[in-house]
């Protein structure tokens, strides 16, 4: 639905760049912060999040008597249709929104009113959003593993079938009790299993409340 817009008198020289490839919407990312960068990784590792656009458009709005503009940081699409825009900015930078001369205030405001006139949600998301534990850390383990849920190998999905056999009586099991009755599988060969199956919505794991570690539980995703 949108492309990246490309900022000028932006070089990779003396600035903070981080490119990256995303296979949920298949094609290279760049972000100018590592906040941005970290607020991507929760939006590539959400499953329930369809697609999304880094700088996806300007917007503009009548504001203090003149028409001003903003690029906004992301726009993303759940899987249930419903549609946002997202400013990502630190606490201290938003901490003075009342401040007329305060130029996130006003980038803030315009993007705001643009989304309310053209019925679309939108939000802020800071560092005390972003970078909440365990989630991030987790999702940072899980990342590399969309590579290989998008190319699996043969083995991989045969493994892949054998985690969730070992599963089929519907009961939680840790990492480490059912790596122990998947006696055939390397425990690298394990985490391909498994974390693919979670990509895929298999199975469910919890990410948000405790760091992945060998009593995490998995289940099949239905039973949870």
């Amino acid at each position: 639905m949108y492309s990246p817009i490309k900022q000028k008198n932006i070089s990779h020289y003396g600035n903070n760049i981080w490119d990256c490839f995303s296979y949920k919407v298949n094609r290279d990312v760049m972000f100018f912060s590592e906040l941005e960068y970290h607020h991507w990784i929760l939006i590539e590792c959400t499953r329930e999040i369809k697609s999304f656009c880094e700088q996806p458009r300007e917007m503009t709005a009548y504001i203090d008597n003149e028409v001003k503009s903003s690029i906004v940081d992301m726009w993303i699409e759940w899987h249930d249709g419903t549609q946002e825009f997202i400013e990502v900015k630190y606490e201290k930078d938003i901490k003075n929104l009342n401040d007329v001369k305060n130029r996130v205030a006003t980038q803030i405001k315009v993007q705001e009113k643009w989304c309310k006139e053209n019925n679309y949600i939108h939000r802020i998301a800071t560092e005390k959003h972003i970078r909440q534990y365990p989630l991030l850390d987790n999702y940072k383990i899980l990342l590399p593993y969309f590579k290989l849920h998008r190319n699996p190998s043969d083995q991989t999905s045969i493994n892949q079938q054998q985690v969730l056999e070992a599963l089929s009586n519907r009961k939680p099991s840790s990492f480490r009790q059912l790596f122990h009755n998947l006696s055939t599988l390397t425990l690298p060969e394990f985490y391909d299993a498994v974390f693919t199956l979670y990509i895929d919505q298999q199975i469910w794991i919890d990410m948000k409340n405790t760091l992945l570690n060998s009593e995490t539980e998995v289940v099949i995703e239905n039973d949870k």
